[in-house]
């Protein structure tokens, strides 16, 4: 779940919306089951966290938000472009951009609020609720099925929270 691939030479970085299921340790048979849910097109995990908090059942939380993370992954190669195309406007525009990137309020890198949980029984997601505290990147996930820790975690690019979070698990039996 989650991901991306890195820009190289004229190939532009991508946050992958996929997620993919290794089958066969003597194969090495990777298969993609599902693409994250379609309520939101800039949804990514990279950066996100995953628990397993029922047989089958891993729930997701935090990450990236792909458009803004593309972009500034991106920043580079769209520099590298308009230098060789000698596009004034926008290399003033892409140096601006870099230089400020880290300078912007959190609300602005949009990380992810919404808890999803994908069955992996099925390959199917439900969009379970929003914790504002939970729009975190790099954070650690523990939990034993009834209750979660989210520990610290970017809240935006390159500051950490020293924070701890408990949520408590409902149980449907």
């Amino acid at each position: 779940m989650g991901g991306c691939d890195n820009a190289f030479d004229s190939i532009k970085s991508e946050v992958s919306q996929a997620v993919w299921m290794y089958y066969s340790l003597r194969n090495g048979i990777w298969t993609k089951v599902s693409e994250f849910p379609a309520d939101n097109d800039n949804f990514s995990l990279r950066g996100g966290e995953a628990t397993v908090v029922k047989d089958g059942l891993i729930l997701t939380l935090g990450g990236v938000n792909k458009k803004v993370f593309e972009e500034a992954l991106n920043r580079n190669a769209y520099l590298a472009s308009s230098l060789a195309n000698q596009s004034d406007s926008l290399i003033l525009r892409m140096k601006k951009e870099a230089k400020e990137y880290l300078l912007h309020d959190i609300e602005w890198y949009k990380f992810n609020s919404t808890i999803k949980v994908f069955n992996i029984k099925i390959n199917s997601w439900t969009i379970s609720g929003r914790i504002p505290q939970t729009a975190l990147a790099g954070a650690t996930v523990v939990g034993n099925g009834k209750v979660i820790y989210v520990v610290n975690g970017e809240i935006k690019p390159g500051i950490r929270t020293p924070k701890i979070w408990k949520i408590s698990l409902e149980q449907d039996d």
